[in-house]
């Protein structure tokens, strides 16, 4: 009996010893799986790291060789002061804008003593969309007021603006619009965002008075990228870029955001290897989709031609290194497509190349030569 009991003590021990060593193996293998994901998040963040030093390398490089040339201030670190916040709260501008006793049919009061409207504007996509670009009396401040009418669900477009709302708190480069908020009034959507002081991109290509030289129209493209990268650290991914939600205040350019923002997902701790993986993937299809979105921009600006699919005689008079450019950053191959820190590079050096300054001051009508132009 007593040889029974020690036998079953010791299978007990020994069952216990094998379920304490599974449940060390499983801890373990739990353990490298956590590794596995912070070694993934890591690598991006390392990564990411390395791209900002070789960018924070290549402006201070840039800088010691521009020593006896014109100091240009840096894109991302301006020390322009932001457009300040209206001190009105965007429900009091409206009201003095929006009168009208019947809330249902309020009509927009062309000028009153606080405001008036420097030019409206019909967006030709979009029938129900009216812009107002407006000039504050008192201090002479630009606003733009959007009114968006005859639309089913407005619940998309409001998420959208205050997602963006948060965003711009972050982000460093001042490329994007402002938004100051919304208001309902009656059946439309009231949007107020930061007012620009020299039209869009469109307007600047199309103006037979514009006499502009391949420096401004180099450093608008030059911004556009910069813009473009810092909203990719941030999982921005503007989806739609044309000339006409690209804007100029104070000759630099900004993005109008509304209604064509893709938000891309941030990777967490909590996600597994598998959704690690796609979230990055997704991530950057997005950004290839947007860059591509901006090749056709860039080459409608430097050929000054408002037609996206311009004519063959134009692309064949271009230097060889602006069709190459143009070539990657429109590739239909994702692996090709040039990334927005490598379309940044490529404009940087076409900034150097004569014959690229000698086609672009043609085209705006400039006289200035390529030992004249400087660069950000």
């Amino acid at each position: 009996m007593g040889q029974c009991c020690t036998a079953d003590k010791k299978n007990n021990k020994k069952q216990l010893k094998y379920t304490n060593k599974s449940l060390q193996t499983s801890e373990r293998q739990q353990s490298i799986n956590r590794k596995s994901i912070k070694e993934e998040i890591r690598h991006v963040e390392e990564e990411q790291q390395q791209q900002n030093n070789l960018e924070n390398l290549e402006s201070s490089m840039g800088n010691c060789c521009a020593a006896n040339e014109t100091v240009v201030p840096d894109v991302n670190n301006s020390n322009e002061q932001k457009q300040p916040m209206p001190k009105q709260t965007v429900e009091e501008i409206l009201n003095d804008l929006l009168k009208n006793e019947n809330e249902e049919d309020r009509c927009f009061q062309y000028q009153n003593e606080k405001y008036i409207v420097i030019k409206r504007v019909e967006h030709e996509e979009e029938k129900d969309y009216v812009e107002y670009i407006l000039k504050k009396v008192s201090d002479g401040q630009n606003y733009s007021l959007k009114i968006l009418k005859n639309r089913q669900n407005y619940s998309e477009i409001v998420e959208e603006i205050n997602a963006i709302q948060e965003k711009q708190q972050v982000l460093k480069n001042d490329a994007i619009v402002r938004f100051y908020g919304y208001s309902f009034a009656g059946n439309q959507l009231c949007v107020l965002q930061e007012g620009n002081n020299q039209g869009t991109l469109k307007q600047f290509i199309a103006a037979p008075s514009t006499n502009a030289s391949a420096n401004l129209v180099i450093n608008f493209i030059i911004e556009l990228y910069e813009a473009l990268k810092e909203f990719y650290k941030e999982s921005i991914y503007p989806q739609v870029i044309t000339l006409d939600n690209i804007v100029i205040q104070n000759n630099r350019i900004k993005i109008d955001t509304l209604g064509v923002l893709d938000f891309g997902k941030k990777i967490t701790y909590n996600e597994s290897q598998d959704q690690i993986q796609r979230i990055i993937y997704e991530n950057r299809i997005k950004e290839k989709k947007s860059i591509k979105e901006s090749g056709k921009v860039v080459m409608q600006l430097l050929l000054r031609c408002q037609d996206e699919n311009f004519q063959e005689y134009l692309f064949t008079q271009c230097p060889l290194m602006m069709q190459n450019f143009f070539l990657n950053i429109t590739s239909d191959q994702l692996e090709r497509r040039s990334t927005a820190v490598e379309a940044a590079q490529q404009v940087k050096l076409m900034a150097q190349n004569p014959q690229v300054i000698s086609l672009v001051n043609q085209q705006y009508f400039s006289s200035l030569t390529y030992s004249q132009a400087k660069f950000y």
